[in-house]
């Protein structure tokens, strides 16, 4: 073992088993990451070939290359070691035949630092080894590419409901970056012996991440070669690791606190991806005549205790692993029923709060029109009102100006009531003075008519005289 790196990025972790023909292309990938800071963990699982050696040759030629050496356990088994002894802030875990672009590392790491995430997820492209290999599995082609953008920081419940609905959601870790304190932090391992065990961990993963995101950017590079666990022929052990996956995770599930509204989605993904993967193996199966079984389409609990016992070299030990396997299927199976009673009863209560929130709805619109038939009228009083008040406002200046036009009036009467006291006053006092002045001079005509009565000569002629000015002076003093 070799280690110089210290504090490294990221511990990339590759079990490496009878690959000794596609390993160097791995490890080139490797090599060549633009990240410095990386510590690569090769973990060679009992090969019986040169695998070993030529992880050897790159733990030589790089320091920041490890070579773990360990008896056959199978994939789940190596990477568990793998994880083990690394230091990294994160962990990616790719295969042996498979390999990654030159940037990957170092894009994704970033995210992950950026954005403080638990789980980054992001895309991979197909490469076939031939064209017969191409053929026969052509529908991977383009299979490792989403068909959505899912980037966003999200948990990991809602990123895989998200992607579930739209089946965007990839169970390989190999399109995956880990945090390790946080695989660390809940104890997620792989599960030992068993084939599929992408499907468990990374379901467990997404059930318990905070954070998460996606890049949509094929980074990592799917080789499709003959005679991998991809492309080799199925049996009733991958049906045995369908089948544990799918108990374990209704174990998981009821164990740990999954949100009610992901249900539909895990429910889905572990019938039409797990269960349904196993029913179609088994149907494909070929079954030995030499020990009866149930019928194919009884498919179940018996067929997967019967292939158990068909695959085990010794009795005892199928006896054993039989007993052990139907105790955990049973209450797998009573978890299950379980599961789908809390399904319907939460269906039910969804049903009857989706009632309520209509009925809510309902009264809200009507409460709405009754709110908007009031703001209506208030508008159209407010309108009146408005006018009343710019009518009051003209009424008021109209009064405020008779007013100040009555003031004046008064005032204008007032001086006309004293100018007419100082004429009736001046009146008064001219008629008077008259009256003084024609007392007098009648007094003066009586004398003079006194005086001419005593001389008759002249008073005929003066008599005549004196009555007309006596009618002429009535006149002008009437």
């Amino acid at each position: 073992m070799n280690q110089t790196v210290l504090d490294p990025t990221v511990s990339v972790i590759i079990p490496l088993y009878n690959v000794e023909n596609y390993v160097r292309p791995c490890l080139d990938s490797i090599a060549a990451q633009t990240l410095q800071q990386i510590e690569v963990i090769c973990v060679d699982d009992g090969s019986t070939d040169h695998s070993a050696d030529i992880a050897a040759e790159y733990v030589q030629k790089y320091p920041n290359f490890i070579l773990i050496q360990k008896e056959n356990g199978g994939l789940s088994s190596a990477r568990n070691a793998g994880m083990d002894a690394a230091h990294g802030r994160y962990l990616y875990f790719l295969d042996g035949d498979d390999s990654i672009i030159h940037n990957a590392l170092q894009e994704i790491c970033a995210k992950a630092d950026q954005e403080d995430l638990d789980i980054v997820y992001f895309d991979a492209f197909t490469l076939y080894e031939n064209d017969t290999v191409k053929q026969a599995n052509a529908e991977y082609l383009d299979h490792y590419r989403r068909k959505h953008d899912y980037s966003g920081i999200t948990s990991g419940q809602s990123m895989f409901q998200q992607m579930q609905e739209n089946h965007d959601f990839f169970s390989s870790v190999c399109m995956q970056l880990f945090r390790k304190r946080f695989i660390e932090e809940n104890g997620i391992r792989f599960y030992d012996g068993i084939l599929h065990e992408d499907n468990l961990f990374s379901l467990q993963c997404a059930m318990l991440a905070a954070r998460v995101n996606y890049i949509n950017t094929a980074y990592f590079c799917r080789h499709m070669r003959s005679g991998s666990i991809m492309t080799a022929p199925k049996s009733m052990k991958n049906v045995e690791g369908y089948l544990i996956v799918y108990a374990q995770m209704l174990y998981f599930v009821h164990d740990h606190p999954v949100d009610e509204a992901v249900f539909p989605q895990l429910s889905a993904f572990l019938y039409s991806s797990i269960w349904e993967s196993a029913d179609r193996i088994v149907g494909s199966l070929k079954i030995s005549e030499e020990e009866p079984v149930p019928p194919k389409e009884d498919f179940g609990v018996y067929h997967f205790l019967d292939a158990i016992k068909r695959d085990c070299s010794k009795e005892e030990k199928s006896k054993a692993l039989n007993s052990a396997l139907r105790d955990r299927l049973q209450l797998a199976w009573d978890q299950n029923a379980q599961l789908k009673k809390r399904l319907e009863l939460a269906w039910n209560q969804n049903t009857q709060r989706k009632e309520r929130l209509e009925l809510a709805w309902n009264q809200n619109a009507q409460l709405k029109e009754r709110l908007e038939s009031a703001w209506e009228q208030n508008k159209q009083l407010q309108a009146r009102l408005e006018l009343a008040w710019n009518q009051n406002a003209q009424l008021k200046e109209r009064l405020e100006s008779a007013w100040e036009q009555n003031k004046q009036l008064k005032e204008r009467l007032q001086l006309a009531w004293d100018r007419n006291a100082e004429l009736q006053k001046q009146a008064n006092f001219e008629k008077g003075e008259h009256t003084a002045r024609i007392q007098a001079f009648e007094k003066e005509i009586h004398s003079l008519k006194n005086r001419l009565m005593k001389q008759p000569k002249i008073f005929t002629p003066l008599k005549a005289f004196y009555h007309k000015l006596a009618r002429l002076w009535g006149k002008l003093f009437k």
